[in-house]
């Protein structure tokens, strides 16, 4: 038997979709400066052990000044403005997953890595 989870698809895609773009976006679109990782996390919540599909999108392009991490997951919320970005794509990211019991994590570090991870629970057998 395998691992899964439940979702909509339609929403999954679209939550994926915004993280990928914002990475490309960043790397100038160079797909070279990008990478995917997946992988199953236990994680202690207090009275129970969940488990949880991650989907992290790595970009080693441009990095988030950490004055603003506390703000990226916020509607409107945009450092490319004047491209033309709106400021949804975490957000609504951030909604999708919280919608199925999920949470979206951001960080970003000096060394020119940016992680966008995705945490999807995973169906209990």
């Amino acid at each position: 038997e395998h691992d899964t989870i439940e979702v909509d698809v339609e929403f999954f895609n679209t939550a994926f979709k915004e993280v990928v773009d914002n990475a490309l976006t960043a790397s100038g679109n160079d797909e070279q400066k990008i990478k995917i990782k997946v992988s199953k996390h236990n994680i202690d919540l207090q009275f129970f052990l969940k488990q949880w599909l991650n989907v992290t999108i790595i970009n080693e392009g441009k990095t988030i000044n950490p004055d603003f991490l506390p703000w990226v997951k916020t509607p409107y919320f945009t450092t490319w403005k004047e491209d033309g970005h709106s400021g949804f794509g975490l957000s609504i990211s951030q909604k999708i997953l919280e919608a199925h019991q999920g949470f979206l994590e951001v960080n970003s570090n000096k060394n020119g890595q940016t992680q966008v991870s995705m945490y999807w629970p995973m169906k209990q057998k």
